[in-house]
């Protein structure tokens, strides 16, 4: 992604066990990301926040199936993207209704607005509809419809603008 410096989305199924990550290197184009946790890697906490560090415009952000995220990381994670706007956490055992209630103080206290889908039971009336489908062939390239509220495997094939 450092060679792509006018990439503004981005859906990350993250399998590896070892990155090299270059914090020097900084793209302040990139608005949406996916990061999502395709095998049973251990993504830790010290190593997402360098790579979210190199994305400070971020708009738009899920992180999925990783483990080592909990209610104690959203603030640092709040902190990291002053530009946040939605941050999905689904599917994560150790995010719950405490970084929603910190992140409705923080919104008051900083003036800004953060939507934050985690697991809940009232989320299923609150997220896009869109989740459920799976085509094949997506046309226009909206990352948001197409991608970022969708998981590794019910990802278009092609997306054709």
């Amino acid at each position: 992604m450092d060679f792509c410096p006018s990439l503004e989305s981005a859906f990350i199924g993250y399998r590896a066990k070892d990155i090299y990550v270059n914090e020097s290197i900084k793209n302040y184009n990139l608005r949406d990301m996916v990061i999502e946790n395709i095998q049973s890697s251990k993504l830790s906490w010290p190593l997402l926040k360098k790579v979210l560090s190199k994305f400070p415009n971020l708009h738009h952000l899920a992180i999925r199936h990783i483990d080592q995220l909990d209610d104690s990381n959203v603030e640092k994670l709040i902190n990291l993207l002053p530009e946040l706007k939605l941050l999905d956490l689904r599917g994560f055992k150790n995010v719950n209704h405490k970084s929603a209630d910190f992140l409705s103080k923080f919104c008051v206290n900083e003036n800004r607005s953060i939507v934050i889908y985690y697991s809940c039971k009232n989320e299923t009336t609150e997220w896009p509809k869109l989740v459920e489908t799976h085509e094949l062939i997506c046309y226009g390239l909206d990352f948001m419809k197409h991608c970022f509220y969708k998981t590794w495997k019910s990802l278009p094939t092609l997306i054709d603008e």
